[in-house]
């Protein structure tokens, strides 16, 4: 079983939600780091010490696997807190969010 900490669109009540359906919720977290608004979407840089919320869900690798490529093809990349998988923005990413989007408090 995968563990993924989800701190966005993914989260209960944002619309890729249902990307989640049958995932186990495990619980609540917070993941340190630096919070943008890309477009209508988060982004997390792994940069600084500002906590956010996400919830863990543990799920199978074939409920694992649609979600992996939806984060890598939107400029995301795979970074790990504790035993959990979590999704930072990739360099590019990072990059634009620093230029061009408003750093937000939370999502």
């Amino acid at each position: 079983m995968i563990k993924v900490a989800v701190y966005g669109s993914l989260k209960r009540g944002k619309y890729n939600h249902r990307g989640m359906d049958g995932c186990k919720f495990l619980g609540e977290t917070k993941l340190k780091g630096t919070l943008y608004r890309v477009s209508s979407y988060p982004a997390l840089l792994e940069e600084g010490d500002n906590e956010y919320d996400a919830e863990i869900y543990e799920m199978t690798e074939e409920q694992y696997r649609p979600i992996h490529n939806m984060e890598i093809g939107a400029g995301y990349k795979v970074g790990r807190v504790d035993d959990n998988i979590v999704f930072y923005a990739d360099t590019r990413l990072a990059e634009h969010c620093k230029s061009r989007c408003e750093q937000i408090d939370s999502y």
